[in-house]
């Protein structure tokens, strides 16, 4: 290994680097002579041909790659579906950035949603107000 730094009258190396850098010259050691924990790494099962810097081609009609999924924060329970059976018991704990906001749905037939969700010790309450519009 060479190490050059250059002296502090050397306006520019020839290369064009600027003057204070360190040029480093490294020499190809064979891998016998590597420490036994670079060899372990450098051992690839796959073939130096799987890896590439090609972008494959997307299908357009490739049902794989589904759409984006929401923050914990923005699942909503007034947006989930509600289990058949409507107790209160199996409806999902709500997050903590849900609690004393005022969520409105959009108004749906002439009928406005309004929902606020408080906490009282370990309990939940989920006030729900229909105002026909």
């Amino acid at each position: 290994m060479a190490v050059r730094t250059p002296a502090a009258s050397d306006p520019e190396h020839g290369d064009g680097t600027p003057p204070g850098t360190e040029v480093l010259l490294l020499a190809q050691h064979p891998i016998r002579e590597l420490p036994l924990a670079t060899r372990e790494r450098t051992n690839c099962n796959s073939p130096a041909e799987s890896y590439s810097q090609q972008i494959p081609p997307r299908l357009p009609y490739d049902k794989s790659v589904g759409l984006p999924v929401l923050p914990t924060c923005l699942e909503v329970i007034l947006n989930k579906d509600v289990a058949s059976n409507n107790e209160p018991i199996l409806l999902p704990e709500p997050n903590h950035v849900m609690f004393n906001h005022l969520y409105a749905l959009s108004i749906k037939d002439g009928v406005m949603l309004l929902s606020a969700i408080l906490r009282y010790k370990k309990k939940y309450v989920t006030t729900l107000l229909y105002k026909p519009i």
